[in-house]
């Protein structure tokens, strides 16, 4: 018969001090085979019991929630990160802007296409690409991000932009 790792409900086989492999080094580097931990993704403490998801320690809701909206994350997880916000709020603002970009409202069928949804950030928080979660507004697409980026400075431009296309056609002399 073979053994069995003493942490409850783990089923791999026994390997030193009565922990399997994974629960062996956890112990010998958190002093506990079932340390608490901080979710990467709702931040919340939970006891970590199993094999870190994608590097990471998630609890097993923000898991079954990402694993559920894989194909609509960017392929670069980091981009995601690097605004200071977490994945578990990139897939809630997705759910909440209805899968479209918070602007134009342009709304993608298809999965693959969606990966070029950007993260607003207010520029005059964060000066550069990447922002913190405290200017992060929402979730744009391509077009709509370029053109807020190369307008945030000057609002007053959208107004006039708005005017102009409200006038009548001017008619062609030359026709």
């Amino acid at each position: 018969m073979i053994k069995r790792c003493s942490v409850k409900d783990c089923k791999d086989p026994y390997d030193a001090k009565g922990f399997c492999k994974m629960h062996y080094v956890r112990n010998k580097t958190y002093g506990t085979p079932v340390p608490i931990k901080q979710c990467f993704g709702c931040r919340k403490e939970f006891p970590w019991n199993k094999i870190a998801f994608m590097n990471r320690a998630y609890c097993d809701e923000c898991e079954n929630l990402i694993r559920k909206y894989w194909d609509w994350l960017p392929s670069r997880l980091q981009s995601i990160q690097s605004h200071g916000v977490t994945v578990i709020w990139f897939i809630n603002t997705l759910i909440n802007q209805d899968f479209s970009c918070a602007i134009c409202g342009l709304q993608r069928k298809d999965r693959k296409k969606f990966r070029n949804l950007c993260i607003d950030h207010d520029h005059n928080c964060c000066p550069g690409a990447y922002g913190c979660e405290k200017c992060v507004r929402g979730l744009l697409c391509d077009f709509c991000n370029l053109l807020i980026g190369r307008y945030e400075n000057n609002p007053r431009i959208f107004d006039s932009v708005s005017s102009y296309l409200k006038k009548e056609v001017m008619p062609n002399a030359f026709c």
